[in-house]
């Protein structure tokens, strides 16, 4: 029951209404499937015996079974300096966080996991500070069984048995630190292994050479494996829904492993084979043949949404576009009512709304991890798909992360879209026709740094982006892969190789983000700064940085600050390096979501936290005033809670039981006021953390709510007025529909805020069509209907510091 395929999980309902699978069987899986939409349907239906709870869509069942994590219950975490075995679910008070994780590839691999930092800093009697390097135990006795630590990467310990280390992992066990470092990467991988990926052959004649003649080298470095028809088609049945492209691992009985695409030879149009994403232990000279093989992904099933992001617009110099996402719009109609629980939700939503316009954009396009394709037409990306409907070439903006400081320009690509109803979604695909193989080659892998062993971006036609495109002509090229790292020499000993390779990671782990933030708050606080000269040395060190995780990258040079200071005037160190004194515009933007998050669970009233949060927007009103403008009308939406509402609440959720129960049976109010007990039990052991199966409060409100809505079929209004009585707010407000608080009268109307020039009053009437040609937001239109007529019952205006609200009206319906 632990290993189920997507064939089980889509056949689990009838399983189980059969009694094919029991009670006790799921619980087992439950127990093995923490915290995913598997766990979450499993845990509903346990609990409720409703088994529409066990009904999968194949995109669900696919994330239930290829991202399914599962509890590390014993495996060594390193806590307070030492190795203690990681807590179970059923630990009362664990001293650290359960660990989960998807399953390791290598049988009798034992992880040891990193809850300290793996970077220490100390200081220095001269008063400076110091990084060291922690690292793990390289003999460690494990539950009565002695391990050998052969790498390591930043919160990762690996360790085999000493006496048990596979025969395709041991010619990894080198005294070359870059070895151990390329271990390291191959044992990090994780998903579920398939015997259809067992037995594939891996040759020279398989493999297509880097070193071939230009522009066909690229072959050698694109990170995808093409598998025959038959082949791909015997992994298709394994998996059992029909697959396109996915991200997966091999390992070989040499020791090659390899990490990146695979594809059927009839939609890539390549011939079998390897086309870069190998790792060797040594230089292959004889055929092998897949030990094991595991998939982590798969492309079209999990696409990504469009977006753009401030790091890409600040190296390219042009404006993120302010676009807003708002809360859904049911959360605008249920706010309208007043009902607190709603707009406690509904100004929570606009907080995070308000803080995501300064991190990201939604753009129109496409977006996901990429595959390869051959296509004739001069294009350089083909997509194809379900959610494609006419064939066309389309010109797009090539959006991609990380960018780099010498990414100043946005590349325009041309884009060939193909309706394809085999390819749920839709799927990106690189064209590497030899027509295209120049641009492949030097735009797409040495100057944005991509490959296809699993990477994704967005392709979009949104204007906004659009207009500051440029072809690859009018873009100064910039070779991001040139930096090339010094080979190592052996050590003299494995524990040597082993703490010189773990030195390397975790040193220069924090160096990366470092050197962005770094290069952003130059752009932001003084952009004539950052020279071509000065760019090039942040995308050096930057790329250092990522290559020093891996081999001998020659990152020593950019430690620290002053090599970037000795480009800067005298002075810059004030808003170069982090500080409590003195934020550079970049960490002010920076410090939005934490402040904004923090207002959302204040519980303030609404005067008190919009005054909180404009004065945090004034932090950056200077530095992106548009967005900060936008942020502020997002804020005017906040909303009270109806007081007459919340009185009504109060008073009806006692008095109404009263009346309701003298007219009810005893046993019938004896009853429901059990079942109401038992869910509000399950609601406090969420809220206390000792509810069982380890549910969520989202969990457990579809729960109750789904338990609540069997009574309230039987016993309608008893249940109702005892939900009324008994339940907190937050809950009623999952809980309950508009129609059942308006039938309680506990609602009565509408709440909208409006903008209106003219003078209003109380008894003003109003049509439909007039108030939502006057709402100020398009999803609180929804609230009245064109053809009825409303009267105002309450009205109150909002001052001069709105902007887009001139009143906050309450509406009723004035009956024909």
């Amino acid at each position: 029951m632990m290993n189920m395929t997507i064939g089980d999980l889509m056949s689990l309902k009838s399983k189980v209404e059969s009694g094919k699978i029991n009670r006790t069987d799921l619980e087992l899986l439950l127990d093995s499937n923490p915290g995913n939409r598997l766990s979450e349907k499993l845990r509903e239906y346990l609990i409720t015996g409703d088994s529409q709870y066990l009904e999968f869509s194949p995109e669900e069942a696919f994330k239930a079974v290829f991202y399914r994590t599962t509890v590390q219950e014993g495996v060594p975490v390193m806590y307070g300096g030492d190795f203690i075995p990681s807590p179970s679910v059923k630990d009362p008070d664990p001293e650290i966080p359960i660990i989960t994780s998807r399953p390791s590839l290598v049988p009798g691999l034992l992880v040891g996991y990193w809850q300290d930092d793996p970077l220490e800093r100390v200081e220095l009697s001269s008063g400076r500070q110091t990084d060291l390097v922690r690292h793990a135990p390289y003999d460690l006795e494990w539950e009565g069984q002695d391990y050998l630590l052969v790498a390591e990467t930043l919160k990762k310990s690996f360790y085999f048995p000493k006496d048990n280390i596979p025969e395709y992992i041991k010619p990894w066990l080198s005294l070359e630190p870059q070895k151990r470092s390329d271990l390291a990467a191959g044992l990090k991988r994780q998903g579920v292994r398939l015997q259809s990926l067992a037995g594939l052959p891996l040759s020279l004649e398989l493999v297509h050479k880097k070193e071939s003649t230009e522009p066909k080298g690229v072959y050698g470095e694109l990170g995808v494996c093409i598998l025959s028809a038959a082949q791909f088609l015997q992994v298709q049945e394994e998996i059992g829904i029909p697959v396109h492209a996915l991200q997966a691992t091999l390992w070989f009985a040499n020791g090659s492993y390899f990490k990146g695409t695979l594809e059927s030879e009839s939609l890539s149009g390549l011939a079998p084979g390897f086309y870069g994403g190998l790792k060797h232990p040594a230089p292959l000279t004889e055929p092998t043949t897949s030990v094991l093989g595991a998939v982590m992904d798969e492309y079209s099933l999990v696409p990504w949404r469009p977006s753009m992001n401030r790091q890409q617009t600040d190296y390219a110099d042009i404006p993120l576009p302010v676009r807003s996402q708002f809360p859904e719009p049911d959360t605008f109609i249920k706010a309208a009512t007043g009902f607190p629980g709603y707009v406690r939700q509904f100004n929570q939503k606009l907080l995070a709304s308000a803080y995501r316009l300064f991190q990201k954009a939604p753009v129109k396009g496409f977006a996901g991890k990429v595959g390869v394709t051959t296509e004739s037409d001069h294009v350089h990306f083909v997509i194809r798909g379900q959610s494609i409907h006419r064939e066309e070439i389309k010109d797009m903006a090539f959006l991609f992360s990380p960018a780099l400081p010498v990414h100043t320009e946005v590349m325009h690509v041309r884009v060939k879209l193909i309706p394809d109803d085999k390819i749920h979604n839709h799927l990106i695909l690189l064209n590497v026709h030899p027509t295209n193989l120049q641009w492949v080659s030097r735009w797409y892998m040495q100057w944005a740094g991509r490959d296809c062993d699993g990477d994704g971006f967005t392709l979009s036609d949104d204007n906004c982006i659009l207009q500051y495109t440029k072809t690859p002509e009018k873009i100064s090229w910039f070779d991001t892969t040139k930096f090339k790292s010094v080979s190592d020499e052996p050590e003299d000993t494995e524990f040597d190789a082993v703490r010189t390779a773990t030195g390397r990671i975790r040193s220069a782990s924090h160096l990366i983000g470092m050197y962005d933030k770094a290069a952003r708050r130059i752009i932001r606080q003084a952009p004539e700064l950052m020279t071509y000269d000065l760019s090039s040395l942040f995308t050096e060190a930057i790329q250092r940085a990522i290559s020093s995780q891996k081999k001998n990258s020659g990152s020593e040079r950019f430690r620290g600050y002053q090599w970037i200071l000795e480009h800067l005037p005298e002075g810059s160190e004030s808003w170069l390096i982090p500080g409590e004194d003195a934020l550079s515009d970049h960490d002010r933007i920076d410090a939005l979501e934490p402040a904004f998050k923090s207002l959302g669970k204040s519980g303030l009233p609404v005067p008190e936290m919009m005054a909180e949060a404009h004065n945090v927007l004034k932090t950056v009103q200077n530095i992106m005033p548009d967005h900060a403008r936008e942020a502020r009308n997002i804020l005017e939406l906040l909303m009270e809670p109806d007081q007459e509402t919340l009185d009504r609440l109060r008073n009806r959720g006692r008095n109404r039981f009263e009346s309701v129960q003298s007219r009810t049976s005893r046993d019938t109010v004896v009853r429901i006021l059990g079942e109401v007990d038992e869910c509000k039990l399950l609601w406090q052991s969420v809220a206390a953390g000792t509810a069982k199966y380890n549910l969520t409060y989202g969990e457990a409100s579809r729960i109750i709510a789904k338990r609540m809505g069997g009574v309230l079929k039987t016993d309608y209004t008893i249940t109702l007025v005892s939900l009324l009585k008994e339940f907190p707010m937050t809950l009623l407000a999952n809980i309950l529909s508009i129609e059942e608080l308006q039938m309680l009268r506990i609602i009565s109307g509408c709440i909208i805020p409006i903008w209106y020039t003219g003078r209003l009053s109380v008894n003003n009437l109003f049509s439909g069509d007039d108030l939502q040609s006057m709402a100020s937001h398009p999803s609180f239109r929804q609230c009245v209907c064109p053809e009825s007529a409303y009267r105002i019952t309450a009205v109150k205006e909002t001052g001069a510091n709105y902007q887009t609200i001139t009143h906050i009206i309450k509406i009723k319906e004035v009956q024909k």
